[in-house]
């Protein structure tokens, strides 16, 4: 592999990349792009999912960012909650949370 990668969909291409970001062909800008591609990984570790309708007026349940209010076209108000989908893409690939800060920490002492 020469540089970063197009296409970065499976464990094996993730190991690829670590080792080309730790290497001294890396430049600070691809290296910048791989510590973004890894906190969008972690980011996609949680997810809003519906939690009730509110009351005209009514506050959330608790605090941004886990709980947010979304006001419909016909003027109703819902809330969601931020909470932890097995769907995201990190655990798609087989990493936790932990690893792949990990990895932003390796790629980022690096630096």
């Amino acid at each position: 592999m020469y540089g970063y990668p197009k296409l970065i969909a499976t464990r094996h291409d993730v190991d690829v990349l670590m080792g080309y970001l730790g290497s001294e062909w890396a430049t600070e800008e691809n290296k910048a792009k791989g510590v973004a591609f890894f906190r969008g990984l972690i980011a996609s570790a949680r997810a809003y999912v519906f939690d009730r309708m509110l009351a005209e007026g009514e506050a959330a349940a608790g605090p941004l960012p886990e709980y947010i209010v979304l006001v419909q076209e016909d003027g109703t108000r819902r809330q969601e909650r931020l909470v932890d989908d097995p769907a995201g893409r990190i655990y798609r690939l087989g990493y936790t949370v932990a690893e792949v800060e990990a990895m932003i920490a390796t790629i980022e002492g690096g630096a």
